[in-house]
């Protein structure tokens, strides 16, 4: 109870052959969650098994985490019914499958019975959901946003119909969002939906570490597979500009997301500013355009081209990494379509 995001939640370390700590991570949801078993897999990474009241069909169920050789999450996955399900023992099988035994009231003849599941290498269920940040660990400023990558698979040959909806559980366990809800979104047999996001972090988040989770199912009663990974908000150096809260975009339908096209073209102000030595740069787009986003020095020279080609609207944010140039002012130039504006930004190192 003492670290992670909710009541209780899975505590893994990893020590040297002395016993002194070299890390610690922690996995779960809002309610309580725990492990039991952790094994070290064949790509040096780990499974570990246990319980889950914060994901899953029913009061507890089956907790299967796969973590890299850092024990950042690479996937998660629970079984069980609507009664009270767990695993005790994970072993990973010569196919690079997984068997998981423990015990199950939801299935068999009586109250509690022994309950053993044989995984596929990916934990298969019939959706899943993965999100990958883009550059981890994630670090932002308050007020600024992080990108990820989501995948939703179908891993099954029939169509499938799923609900996606993000949160964040931050300091003291609050859980902010969900930052916006995908209803039904289609996925045809063994078709995977891959998209990338934006997430913007509010001025008045509260500093500290935060628990990103993305979950697939039916919002909000069913989560059937879920993905998360950690992040780190610290103080804005520059708290200008328009707050755009927790402002998530990106889509997994196919088609425009209409719900997050904003009504006209702008060029928002980049945060941080002053900054040293990354901004993000963020402008919306009401219609799909070619984009062109450029830097340039005092001088008008050119020093860096941020994008250039077709982009959908939507609302959108750039990284620049000015790690390569010297201190000074810059101006940051958007044009799409017949739309052109310019803002200034400072770099302080």
């Amino acid at each position: 109870m003492s670290f992670g995001a909710g009541h209780e939640d899975v505590y893994l370390l990893k020590t040297d052959s002395s016993g002194d700590i070299l890390w610690t991570r922690t996995y779960g949801g809002s309610s309580s969650d725990g492990g039991y078993s952790v094994q070290q897999t064949s790509d040096g990474g780990y499974i570990i098994a246990g319980y889950t009241y914060s994901f899953g069909a029913g009061s507890g169920d089956v907790y299967l985490l796969k973590t890299d050789s850092e024990g950042y999450t690479l996937w998660t996955r629970t079984y069980g019914g609507s009664e009270l399900d767990c695993g005790h023992s994970v072993q990973q099988t010569s196919d690079g499958g997984y068997v998981v035994t423990g015990h199950t009231d939801s299935f068999g003849a009586g109250r509690d019975d022994v309950y053993l599941l044989r995984v596929a290498g990916e934990g298969a269920v019939v959706v899943s959901i993965d999100i990958i940040p883009d550059d981890p660990p994630v670090t932002v400023p308050q007020g600024g946003s992080f990108g990820f990558t989501g995948t939703l698979t179908n891993n099954t040959d029939q169509p499938q119909v799923a609900d996606v909806w993000t949160i964040a559980v931050g300091p003291q366990k609050k859980i902010y969002g969900p930052f916006k809800e995908f209803y039904d979104v289609e996925l045809a047999p063994n078709d995977t939906i891959v998209a990338h996001f934006y997430q913007h972090v509010a001025y008045v988040a509260p500093l500290g570490f935060y628990d990103y989770i993305a979950y697939c199912g039916h919002y909000d009663w069913n989560a059937i597979d879920s993905s998360s990974f950690h992040g780190e908000v610290i103080p804005a150096i520059f708290s200008g500009g328009e707050d755009l809260g927790w402002l998530l975009s990106g889509s997994f339908d196919k088609g425009v997301d209409f719900s997050s096209v904003p009504s006209e073209f702008a060029l928002r102000g980049n945060s941080p500013n002053p900054f040293n030595a990354r901004t993000v740069i963020s402008y919306q787009l009401p219609v799909t355009s070619h984009v062109k986003l450029e830097v340039y020095n005092l001088l008008g020279e050119k020093v860096a081209t941020l994008v250039d080609g077709e982009q959908e609207a939507g609302y959108k944010s750039v990284n620049w990494d000015a790690s390569e140039v010297s201190s000074g002012l810059y101006f940051y130039k958007l044009t799409a379509g017949d739309f052109t504006d310019t803002r200034r930004m400072m770099l302080v190192k």
